[in-house]
């Protein structure tokens, strides 16, 4: 869970300082350019003078991307984005190429790099000897080309969409999978029934709003609903997929594929389902730090309260919850989900007797 203790004095990076810079400076330098295009500055226009400072941000993020592969920080492969986008930029400022073809180019670029990371993390698949999930292997993937900061969201966006296709396409259809589910008695298994009961309407809806707006906004609204559609699908069809696992040494806590984390039975001090009567909202507003939900919507809850706190390394994708004593997870049984925990954890407690 995040720190919000404001008097809390942590050193702020300079790469987290460089990355809000950039975000408000690039926003202004946009806003300068859409909104007043005729305005001038010492005799340089707003095209000019926006282009040169977007042109200076993704020099700047260049030479941050530089200095870590030069710290074998990072790989070297994660140089190629960065360096395509600072060129764009710089032969567009001088009139050497046009938006549109910019454009293009670095969403053919994009789109190139997603799929060699998915036939990267397909091949590792097929090798994968220390029994890591698709999802990990993907993301190990993107990291060669994207910053670490943005490849799990990929990852996430990649999943949910691909569940999404693959559940239609199988007439929505999911194979149930062997595990503790926690979704099926959620707020979430309404939304197949409501998608298609108001996806229609709601395009017929959107189609009258803007009908006399141009083609390409109505191509790009049409584009938006459909992704969304298929966002919220796909995201319920991810956790039907990822249902809480039980080892002989770990249990696995998922939240479809938004998040998960691996606890060891002999790190796990009790588990106790809470009563249907607690409000979840209220309970959530009023505990600690050291407390994370792994929560949906209406599901029932089971709090694991942990030996010793989590500990994760700096830049794990589970660094939020470092520290963290408590759990709250869903669980559609949940007085079935905590007995069999207990009994995992009694009986690897046996075995090493």
């Amino acid at each position: 869970m995040p720190n919000l203790n404001i008097f809390d004095k942590k050193p702020i990076s300079i790469k987290r300082l460089f990355v809000a810079t950039a975000l408000v400076l690039g926003l202004a330098s946009l806003l300068v350019r859409y909104l007043l295009p005729s305005f001038t500055y010492y005799g340089y226009s707003a095209q000019l003078l926006g282009g040169t400072l977007i042109l200076a941000i993704s020099s700047a993020r260049l030479g941050m991307v530089i200095f870590d592969i030069y710290k074998k920080q990072i790989p070297w492969t994660q140089i190629i984005l960065p360096i395509v986008i600072s060129l764009g930029v710089a032969l567009l400022l001088f009139g050497k190429t046009t938006r549109q073809s910019l454009i293009l180019l670095i969403t053919v670029l994009e789109l190139g790099l997603l799929g060699l990371g998915v036939i990267i993390a397909w091949q590792k698949s097929k090798n994968n000897h220390n029994d890591q999930s698709f999802d990990d292997l993907l993301e190990e993937s993107l990291l060669s080309f994207l910053p670490a900061q943005i490849a799990p969201w990929v990852k996430v966006e990649m999943v949910v969409i691909y569940s999404a296709l693959q559940a239609i396409l199988h007439g929505f259809r999911v194979t149930p999978i062997a595990g503790h589910g926690y979704a099926q008695s959620s707020h979430l298994q309404f939304i197949p029934m409501l998608l298609l009961i108001t996806s229609v309407p709601e395009m017929l809806l959107v189609e009258v709003i803007i009908h006399a707006q141009p083609l390409w906004l109505k191509i790009l609204v049409i584009v938006i609903e459909i992704w969304a559609i298929l966002w919220t699908y796909g995201l319920y069809i991810t956790m039907l997929n990822r249902p809480h696992q039980i080892t002989s040494a770990v249990v696995k806590f998922y939240r479809g594929a938004l998040s998960q984390v691996s606890i060891p039975l002999n790190n796990i001090k009790d588990v106790a389902p809470l009563p249907a009567s607690v409000d979840a909202r209220q309970l959530k507003r009023t505990s600690d730090a050291q407390t994370s939900w792994l929560t949906i919507p209406g599901s029932p809850l089971v709090k694991v309260i942990l030996e010793t706190p989590l500990t994760f390394s700096h830049g794990h994708k589970n660094k939020a919850l470092d520290h963290v004593n408590c759990l709250m997870v869903a669980a559609d049984k949940p007085t079935e989900f905590s007995q069999a925990i207990l009994q995992a954890k009694l009986l690897a407690a046996t075995k090493r007797l």
